[in-house]
């Protein structure tokens, strides 16, 4: 019986969420890429609970998804302008339509295990991060990938069991971080009608300006009525 509990490990529940504060405190620029995201975690992901190797025979059980959320919208707001949690990715929600010009969406694979024989919590874990960036159409535009690794001694371990997870999806995130910001994406396609609108209010500007000059000539007597008819629609029909 004592042989047989010793061979049948447990599962025991770690915390593995990032510390957010060492997420925000790590910038590596102060200028934030100009888009607008959203990223998405599924109610699926979110409740998954994996299980992977401890010390002594034993396992640990965790929810990476769930655990690493804060500190992934904290990250990537350290990369973006600004960034939204979104509940769904469907094509015909306004929510994307309007707001969002990309969607991340974290993938993550975590192993882990031990060097001790006698105390179960992991002194070695890994997180492997890709992040799926995509149009809102639902169009690849990269899967930049991060993988992240984390250690702990023994003191560490027993005073917090999942510290070597903790410090993997830290480095995780701060290795996608820099990949974000270096990461090839679109022009966003408010920026071509932005330039448009821009030109646009340019044109207008100038010629509310030749129209008022126009007049001016008009009410000096510089030039009659007819004159000044010819050469107000001259510049009306140049729009």
């Amino acid at each position: 019986m004592v042989i047989s509990a010793l061979l049948t490990g447990c599962a025991h529940p770690i915390i593995i969420s990032p510390d957010e504060q060492k997420i925000s405190s790590n910038l590596s620029s102060n200028d934030n890429r100009e888009y607008t995201v959203g990223y998405y975690i599924s109610p699926k992901d979110k409740a998954l609970e994996v299980t992977t190797l401890g010390g002594g025979g034993d396992n640990v059980r965790y929810y990476p998804y769930r655990d690493i959320e804060k500190g992934y919208k904290a990250m990537l707001s350290n990369v973006f302008v600004s960034v939204t949690k979104l509940d769904s990715i469907d094509k015909s929600d306004s929510q994307l339509q309007n707001k969002i010009d990309l969607i991340l969406t974290p993938k993550i694979i975590t192993t882990s295990g031990s060097t001790g024989f006698f105390t179960w919590p992991p002194t070695n874990f890994s997180v492997d991060l890709t992040n799926t960036i995509t149009s809102v159409d639902g169009k690849i535009i990269s899967e930049p990938r991060a993988v992240g690794t984390g250690g702990a001694s023994t003191s560490e371990k027993l005073s917090e069991h999942g510290i070597a997870g903790r410090r993997a999806i830290e480095d995780a995130l701060l290795k996608s971080q820099v990949m974000l910001f270096n990461v090839e994406l679109p022009q966003k396609k408010n920026s071509t009608n932005l330039v448009k609108s821009a030109k646009k209010e340019s044109s207008d500007a100038s010629i509310l300006e030749r129209l008022k000059s126009l007049k001016e000539l008009k009410d000096s007597g510089l030039i009659n009525e007819e004159e000044f008819k010819s050469k107000k629609k001259e510049i009306i029909e140049s729009l």
